[in-house]
């Protein structure tokens, strides 16, 4: 049985590839979706945009799972090229 505690893998592979994924799976990746997300942050007066990302079953040649690993360290789709991979961790109970 996989060890399926994600503290103990929380490797990030395929950099050279272009794709995005952990190790315990390596046949999903992560992916941009068409969904856009519109909020603001708490305590920010400014709105913030992005795309929702999502774990899909690897497809060679799908370019919304293709990712550019740039020399600044970020990270940015292929798909959405000014737009880079980021975490905003929303309270959805109060939305």
């Amino acid at each position: 049985m996989k060890d399926l505690n994600p503290y103990n893998h929380l490797c990030i592979c395929g950099l050279q590839s272009g794709f995005i994924y952990i190790k315990p799976f390596p046949q999903l990746c992560l992916a941009v979706t068409d969904t856009k997300v519109d909020t603001s942050l708490t305590g920010n007066n400014g709105p913030v945009s992005g795309y929702v990302v999502s774990l899909q079953k690897k497809m060679v040649g799908n370019p919304h799972q293709m990712w550019t690993f740039n020399p600044d360290a970020t990270i940015a789709s292929k798909v959405h090229t000014l737009l880079l991979l980021g975490c905003i961790a929303l309270n959805l109970m109060n939305m």
